[in-house]
Parts: C-alpha cells; structure tokens; sequence
C-alpha cells in the first residue's frame, strides 16, 4: 500500500534521480578501487 501511494504521489522521476546517482558512486566506487590498486602493488 505504501508503494502504491509513494508510486502515484511521486511517479518515476525519483527513480530516476536516485538511479543517476547510485550509477556515479559505483563508477566512483571502481575507479578508487583501481587508483588503489594501482599504487599498492
């Protein structure tokens, strides 16, 4: 039930956001990871 209201109240437009952002932390995630592995080995 609180999906649906969330869903109707607020559409596709924060998936939308939140999807973005969530894609830029992983790719800042991995290029950290590879800068780190980079200068320790």
């Amino acid at each position: 039930m609180v999906a649906v209201v969330v869903f109707e109240f607020l559409g596709l437009r924060i998936l939308r956001i939140a999807w973005i952002n969530l894609d830029r932390v992983w790719a800042i995630a991995l290029l950290g990871a590879g800068v780190a592995v980079l200068f320790t080995s």
